[in-house]
This record gives C-alpha cells, sequence and structure tokens, in this order.
C-alpha cells in the first residue's frame, strides 16, 4: 500500500526524521529491514531537527 510502504533511492545512509509537536515518551520502536549492516537511534529535544544524541547503535 502506498500509505505504509517507504520507498528509497537505494543509496546510503538514510535517515528518517520524525518531529512531535511536544515532547512525548516513546517506550518502544519497531522497525522492520533487512540488509542493514548498522541501525543508529538517536534523539533531539530541540524544536529543530539539530543536536542529536545517540540512543543506541547496533
Amino acid at each position: 500500500s502506498s500509505k505504509t510502504f517507504w520507498t528509497t533511492t537505494g543509496m546510503f545512509p538514510q535517515e528518517l526524521i520524525i518531529g512531535f509537536p511536544k515532547c512525548v515518551k516513546i517506550s518502544k520502536v519497531a522497525i522492520q529491514c533487512y540488509l542493514v549492516r548498522t541501525l543508529r537511534i538517536e534523539r533531539s529535544t530541540s524544536k529543530e531537527p539539530v543536536g542529536f544524541e545517540q540512543c543506541i547503535e547496533k
């Protein structure tokens, strides 16, 4: 479905930035992917997408 399928150019690295209108507590993140060497999740408390700090890298 075009509402649930995310297409990419196939180039890397790729990043997806999700913003919320206010601070929220996220207790779980589910990601489905394949042929990925490294996956990193970062966070920022800034209103703009800057000043990210790493949460986890696998």
